[in-house]
Formats: structure tokens, sequence, C-alpha cells
């Protein structure tokens, strides 16, 4: 996959994009590859990442630079043949400073560490500072979001572990709040008929993605919530944790099982499919408030960063199964029953109860 990746030009693009670009797909794309290299690194440390990638990984992050020294901002919506921007303004790269800053740390240039926080600096002031983190994704106009809001968490948490500079950790905290204020608090009542009544969904911990897409989601749209876990890390708020927490443990019960398989439109979804509509609201008619369309969502990648218990920290996984402070002698469980530890884990996880007849 990442060969092809690679080895595409620039002419195959029209055939993929039917409309301008929006930049979180550049950002999301150079945070993640320098992430793979640097669990390639150190997975086995004899093994180089190949020049091709790191060749074309550089060349993203320098026409990235070019960028944001010629317009002065991100912008939404690019031409991918010119690079002019089409639809300006807003939050929608959000994650470039955090991929320029590991950048940064791969290729050891001073440069991309700079334009991060330039880059950073300039989002805080203009859209977190006024409370109006908008722009983040690409079917909604300019509407205001949680994806762009949880990737600049990452930005300004990623700055804060690179430079040692803490303003970094309270413009995380401030960004912090605005992603929690778009997480679901409580268990919504659905249907008792309905698909999600009948598996006994808990909504606590589902995430709404904007305004325009008026239901909530299995998960972030489409990182992980690690970058509380690396908040709590560096400043010990429980509340950090408790999102997290809340967070994690919603993904998984959307997921369609063999033995719990999720029903949409009279079809059972495949095992390991998962749908983004957590419905609680009659947007799409009251007869789909706990139901689901069948298809493939993005949700899955989301489930894909969830915790697991074979990853011993958040460098090799987004968020480790059983994060421990050890400052603070805290042990909470992200994913795993409170049953399985010599503890009683004082935030229970949330188990779906098995299907009502």
């Amino acid at each position: 996959m990442v060969n092809s990746l690679f080895s595409m030009s620039g002419a195959q693009f029209p055939q993929f994009w039917t409309r301008p670009p929006a930049t979180w797909r550049d950002a999301e794309a150079l945070y993640a590859l320098l992430k793979l290299f640097a669990g390639m690194r150190k997975a086995d440390p004899e093994s180089p990442v190949p020049e091709a990638w790191s060749a074309g990984t550089r060349r993203c992050a320098d026409a990235w630079v070019r960028h944001w020294k010629h317009h002065g901002q991100v912008g939404q919506l690019i031409n991918v043949h010119t690079g002019e921007i089409v639809v300006g303004r807003g939050t929608n790269g959000g994650l470039f400073p955090a991929a320029l800053a590991r950048a940064a740390t791969e290729f050891e240039e001073a440069r991309y560490l700079e334009c991060a926080e330039e880059m950073a600096l300039s989002f805080y002031e203009d859209y977190v500072k006024p409370g109006l983190i908008h722009g983040g994704t690409q079917d909604a106009l300019q509407s205001p979001d949680s994806e762009s809001a949880f990737a600049l968490l990452d930005s300004f948490v990623t700055l804060y572990e690179t430079t040692g500079a803490r303003h970094w950790v309270a413009k995380a905290d401030a960004t912090a709040a605005q992603c929690a204020s778009w997480c679901m608090s409580y268990d919504f009542a659905f249907p008792p008929a309905s698909q999600f009544g009948r598996l006994g969904m808990r909504t606590t911990g589902t995430v709404y993605p904007n305004i325009q897409n008026k239901h909530a989601a299995p998960g972030i749209c489409t990182l992980s919530p690690g970058a509380l876990l690396r908040l709590f890390r560096a400043t010990g708020g429980q509340r950090y944790l408790e999102l997290l927490r809340d967070i994690a443990h919603a993904v998984p019960q959307f997921l369609s099982r063999a033995d719990r398989p999720i029903v949409a439109g009279g079809r059972a979804m495949p095992p390991g499919m998962m749908n983004e509509r957590v419905n609680t609201s009659d947007w799409e008619g009251r007869e789909n408030i706990g139901e689901v369309f069948y298809g493939s969502c993005w949700c899955e990648v989301a489930a894909l960063c969830a915790p697991g218990p074979k990853y011993p920290d958040s460098t090799s996984s987004p968020i480790p199964a059983l994060p421990a402070q050890s400052t603070t002698s805290t042990l909470k469980s992200s994913n795993t029953p409170a049953t399985q530890f010599a503890f009683e884990s004082t935030i229970p996880p949330r188990i779906p109860p098995p299907l009502k007849s």
C-alpha cells in the first residue's frame, strides 16, 4: 500500500478527486507516515526506511512549508495541480503542526519545527482562543467540527513533547475542553424496538463529527484519542483520562460481530463492519433513531486506534491498554474489565449487554 502511494503520479489524481481535496488528507498522510517510520525503526533498528518512502514524505513536508510561507494559511480545499487555495481559512489542516514537528525530528530539519510552531500559534489565536474551531470536514463546508479540534489537540501536545515549552500544554488544555463539548456525556434511551435499543447500546463517549451531521459516531474522525493520555501525562489531569476512557469504551460496541451482528435494512453487516451512525435524533426520520444504514465507514479506522493489551506504551500504539502514572499511583483500565486485574477500577469499562430477545 505504501509503495503504491509513492509511485502515484500527479496526472493520476483526477480519476480519484471529483472536487478539490481537503488539506487534512495531506496532514493525516504525513503524520501517519512519520509515525510509521518511527514504529519501524523501533521494531527493527537495523532495517532502514526505504529511501523512496523517506524522499516522498520529505517532499510532502517541503510542499506544505512552501504553501504556508506563500499563503500564510493552510486553507480548507486546494488545487492539487497548482497548490492554490480554492476555499480558504478554517482548521482543516489542524494536524499539520504535529506532522511537521515529527518531520523535524525524523529529518533533523529545524525549519519544519519553525513552520509547525507558526501554524499552531495561528490556529490557536484565530480559532481556539475565540472558541470557533471550524472547517475540518470536506463535506460540511465551514461548519464547526470536532475532527479538527482533536487534530489541533494532538498538534499542541506533540509540540510540547518536541520542544518542552509549557505554553503548548495550556493551549492543549483549552483545546481539550472544546473537544469534550463534542462528546456525549450520557447514555441515550433508544426506542426499545430499535436496533440499538435491542442491543443495549450506550452512547457515553460517542463523538459528534460536526454540526451538519446530526448524529454521534463511534470514535474520532479519523484520529486516535491518544493525545488525551499524553496530555494527562503532562498535567496529571484526571478529566483527560476520563474522556479518553469514555471514547475508547464506546467504539467496540458498534462493531458488527458474528455472535452479535448489527442489522441494517434487513441485512446483517459482516463481522468487522462498523457504521458511523449513532442516531439519537429524528434528523433522518423517527424510524431511524437507533438505526444505521448498511455500509462500511471511517469509524473502523477509529476502532483500529482503540487500546490493545499487546501494546506496552503509547509510542507503539496510540493508547496502551493499562495507562499508569507512576508519580500519582494512578492505574486505570482503558479497555479491559476490572475483574481481570487485582484492583478495582474506579471507572469501570462499559461493556454492552448481550442481544435481548
